[in-house]
C-alpha cells in the first residue's frame, strides 16, 4: 500500500544482531502484481534471524512476506530473481524540482531517476520539471495509491479544483492522518524537504483529477469570483433550558443556523428532539454520505431507544477526539459523556440501514418534563335506583281482648255482706248481655251491607284468621299480603277485601291493581270513577 514503512531482515550471532537488508515503499501495484523476490546471503556464524517491519496506522502500510528458505552454499543463487523496472525516462530531476514519485499504483512501469514523467510510466507523474504532480487528465480512478516525496520546503497550490468524494478520497502529508480534500485545505500548505505526499482513491466513485504543484513563496490570493446566489439560511429555534445536545453542523442538508440547532428534518440532515435531550437523522433509513457534528451540552450518559444496526466500519460515531467507530448498541448504551465534546456521525456512499435516534440522560438536573396525556374522561356514576322498602313480615300486635272476671265470693262475709255481693254480680251479668247481643246486631248489618241484600252467604275456604289485617274474607283470597284469584281482581294488597261473587272489587289494593275493578289502582289513584281515596 501507499503507506508502507520499511522491511528489514537483521542476522544475529549470539545476542549481536545488525541489518542486512532492507525495503522501503511500496512494491506492489495492484493485488494481482506478481510477488517480489529478494535474496540475502548471511554473515558467516549467523545463528539467528529476525524481520523487523514500520508502518503508519493506515491498512495501507500492510506488509506480507512468504515462503522463506534458507541454503548453504558460497554463491548467491540468481535462479528466479524478478526483471527490474526498466529506468524511467528522465535520468535526473533540476535543481528546481520540488516533488519525485516514488509509488504508484495501479501503473507503475519504470523506477530510478526522475521517477514517472508520463502517464505512460506511471498512474500519478511529475511535471513542469518536477514542479507539479498530477494523476493525469480526466477523472482520477478507483484504488488509486500513490506516493510522492518532497525534494524541498515550500508551500502547495492547486491549478483548478480539487472536488473529492468525501471522506474516500484524499491526500495525506507524512505521518498525519488529516484528509485533505479541498482547495482550501491544500492551497499554500507548507511542505517540508524529505515528507511524502499520499494520494488514495476508493472503489467508487470517481471526480475531476487533480494538479498540486510547489514554490518557495506562498501562492497570490485571486480576488475571489462573485458568488452565485448564496443558499439562505433561516435562524435555527433558540437552545431550550436543559437541552443536552445541539447540531451544529448538518450534511448533506442544513436548513437553519444558529439558536440550539435543528429541531426537525427541515432544518438538517441531523436534528435534535424531546427539547433537546435527543438526537436523530430522522425516520427511515439513513442516507449516504451522511456527516453531522452534534454538540453536548450537559455531561451524563447516552441511552439508546431503539436499535443502531449500522454496516461495520463504514457508517458509525466517534465522540470528541477517539477514534474508535462506534456501531452497536453495546458500544452506545450507557457510554459516559462530557460537555463541551463533539459526536460526530459519518455514513460511506453505499449501503443504508435503519436510521437512529440516541439520548443523553445528564448527571445533575432531572430531564424536561413529558407533556402529560389527556386525562381520561370518566363516565359519570349512575343515578342509583333506591329499593322500595320491603313489605313489612312482621305481624301487628293482635288487639287486646278484654276477660271479664267474675268477683270471688267471699264465703266469710257477713250476711248483710253477701245481699250486696249478690246484687252487684246480677248487675255485671246484665251488662254482659248487652254488650253481647249489639256486637251480634252490628255483625248482622255488616254481613248485610257486603252481601247487598241477596245470595247465599260465601264460603271461605280459609282457616279462620283472628286478625282481620291478614285474614280475607273474600272468596279464594289469599290474605292482606296475597290474593291469588279467583276473586275478580286477582291482585292482593294490604287489606283486599274481594267482592262477594266475584263482583268488581268497588276498594284501592294498596301496591297493584291489574284488573277489573274500576279505578286503575296505585300509590295514588285519583280517577273520577273511583269510589274511595285511593293511599
Amino acid at each position: 500500500g501507499a503507506t508502507i514503512g520499511t522491511l528489514s531482515l537483521q542476522t544475529c550471532v549470539g545476542t549481536l544482531c545488525v541489518t542486512q537488508w532492507n525495503m522501503t515503499g511500496q512494491q506492489q501495484t495492484s493485488e494481482a502484481g506478481a510477488w517480489s523476490r529478494a535474496i540475502v546471503q548471511l554473515t558467516p556464524g549467523t545463528t539467528s534471524a529476525r524481520w523487523v517491519a514500520s508502518r503508519t496506522t493506515s491498512f495501507t502500510g500492510d506488509i506480507s512476506i512468504d515462503t522463506i528458505a534458507i541454503t548453504t552454499g558460497t554463491t548467491v543463487p540468481t535462479t528466479g530473481a524478478p526483471t527490474p523496472r526498466p529506468v524511467c525516462s528522465v535520468a535526473t530531476l533540476p535543481t528546481n524540482a520540488f516533488f519525485r514519485v516514488s509509488a504508484a499504483a495501479p501503473l507503475l512501469t519504470c523506477s530510478g531517476g526522475a521517477g514517472p514523467t508520463s502517464a505512460a510510466e506511471g498512474t500519478c507523474y511529475t511535471t513542469t520539471s518536477g514542479t507539479c504532480f498530477t494523476d493525469g487528465p480526466g477523472s482520477h480512478g478507483n484504488n488509486e495509491r500513490c506516493t510522492i516525496n518532497v525534494l524541498q520546503n515550500g508551500f502547495l497550490s492547486v491549478s483548478g479544483t480539487i472536488a473529492l468524494e468525501t471522506f474516500f478520497d484524499y491526500f495525506t502529508i507524512g505521518t498525519s492522518t488529516t484528509r485533505l480534500q479541498t482547495n482550501a485545505q491544500i492551497n499554500n500548505l507548507a511542505i517540508t524537504a524529505g515528507t511524502t505526499i499520499n494520494w488514495l482513491s476508493d472503489a467508487s466513485v470517481t471526480n475531476a483529477g487533480f494538479i498540486i504543484c510547489a514554490s518557495t513563496t506562498v501562492a497570490p490570493t485571486s480576488a475571489p469570483t462573485a458568488p452565485s446566489a448564496a443558499p439562505t439560511f433561516g435562524a435555527c429555534p433558540a437552545q431550550i433550558a436543559g437541552a443536552v445536545f445541539a447540531v451544529t453542523s448538518s450534511v448533506p442538508n442544513a436548513g437553519c443556523i444558529g439558536g440550539g440547532g435543528p429541531t426537525d428534518a427541515t432544518g438538517g440532515t441531523c436534528y435534535t428532539t424531546t427539547s433537546g435531550t435527543c438526537f436523530t437523522d430522522g425516520p427511515g433509513s439513513h442516507g449516504n454520505n451522511e456527516r453531522c457534528t452534534i454538540s453536548v451540552l450537559r455531561s451524563g450518559t447516552l441511552t439508546v431507544p431503539g436499535t443502531i444496526a449500522l454496516e461495520t466500519f463504514f457508517d458509525y460515531f466517534t465522540v470528541g477526539t477517539s477514534t474508535t467507530r462506534l456501531q452497536t448498541n453495546a458500544q452506545l448504551q450507557g457510554l459516559p459523556i462530557t460537555a463541551g465534546v463533539s459526536i460526530n456521525w459519518s455514513s460511506d456512499a453505499s449501503v443504508t440501514n435503519a436510521g437512529f435516534t440516541i439520548c443523553g440522560i445528564p448527571t445533575t438536573g432531572t430531564l424536561p418534563p413529558v407533556a402529560p396525556t389527556s386525562p381520561p374522561t370518566t363516565a359519570p356514576t349512575a343515578r342509583p335506583s333506591t329499593a322500595p322498602t320491603a313489605r313489612p313480615t312482621t305481624a301487628p300486635t293482635a288487639a287486646p281482648v278484654a276477660i271479664l272476671t267474675a268477683a270471688p265470693n267471699n264465703a266469710g262475709a257477713s250476711s248483710n255482706s253477701g245481699g250486696s255481693s249478690s246484687g252487684s254480680n246480677l248487675l255485671l251479668y246484665i251488662v254482659v248481655v248487652v254488650l253481647v247481643g249489639v256486637l251480634v246486631i252490628v255483625g248482622i248489618l255488616v254481613w248485610a251491607k257486603k252481601s247487598k241484600g241477596g245470595g247465599a252467604a260465601p264460603q271461605d275456604n280459609r282457616s279462620a284468621f283472628n286478625n282481620p289485617l291478614y285474614a280475607d274474607p273474600g272468596v279464594g283470597g289469599g290474605g292482606a299480603y296475597s290474593d291469588a284469584a279467583p276473586d275478580a281482581d286477582g291482585d292482593g294488597g294490604y287489606m283486599d277485601i274481594p267482592a262477594i261473587n266475584n263482583a268488581p272489587d268497588l276498594e284501592e289494593d294498596l301496591y297493584d291493581e291489574s284488573t277489573t275493578e274500576q279505578e286503575g289502582g296505585g300509590y295514588m289513584d285519583v280517577n273520577p270513577e273511583d269510589d274511595e281515596e285511593d293511599f
